[in-house]
């Protein structure tokens, strides 16, 4: 039972970060290490 909560949980984590890094990529080009505009 732990194994199988841990992955969901893992998961939704990784989702979260990765919608997270989406919208704050959207509002913060410039400032990002890959986007050489600063």
């Amino acid at each position: 039972m732990l194994d199988f909560l841990d992955n969901d949980v893992v998961i939704w984590i990784l989702l979260i970060i990765i919608i997270l890094i989406l919208l704050f990529d959207d509002e913060d080009e410039c400032c990002k290490p890959c986007r050489k505009c600063c």
